[in-house]
């Protein structure tokens, strides 16, 4: 345990690259973000999404085909069971899960999720999800939730640095 606690940290360092720099690009930060959730998790599917009451609307997507602005039902979303839950959900395998009825896994066939709501003043604002259509053996460690948690801190930063250098409050 103490060996995956030390690896976690070492992993958890290169969350952290991008926010030195001078010209700071959120859109492109929040896709380094997402691409090293999908290295450290192995996993295939990245999204940021926004919630507005019923939807669910793609704002970042890295490692799928999903379009930017692309609207779903949120109930047909994992991210449903997620805000459900308001804190880290994962499901390792839907195959051995009480999810197996779940409509996102007979849509989109996703057997593999994690992901945890992003906050904005005090609200639930959308969500931060790794998929994949593989399964795995094992639940998710404690190491992965932390590096899912401490992603969507640092998406809630870059969107509230974001808001502040723009004005704009509803960033």
């Amino acid at each position: 345990m103490e060996s995956n606690q030390k690896i976690t940290r070492n992993q958890l360092s290169t969350i952290y690259r991008g926010w030195d720099k001078q010209q700071f690009d959120h859109r492109e930060f929040i896709d380094h973000l997402l691409g090293v959730g999908l290295t450290l998790l192995d996993l295939d599917i990245a999204i940021v999404s926004r919630i507005e009451g019923r939807k669910y609307i793609v704002e970042h997507c890295v490692g799928g085909e999903i379009p930017i602005g692309q609207e779903f039902r949120l109930s047909i979303t994992y991210c449903s069971l997620t805000i459900q839950h308001q804190n880290t959900f994962s499901i390792h395998d839907v195959a051995v899960s009480e999810y197996l009825d779940h409509p996102c896994f007979k849509e989109f066939k996703l057997t593999r999720y994690i992901g945890i709501p992003i906050m904005k003043d005090g609200q639930i604002y959308g969500t931060v999800n790794f998929s994949s259509p593989e399964s795995r053996t094992s639940p998710f460690t404690t190491g992965q939730k932390a590096i899912v948690k401490l992603i969507a801190e640092s998406i809630n930063l870059s969107l509230y640095a974001r808001n502040v250098e723009t004005n704009d409050p509803s960033v």
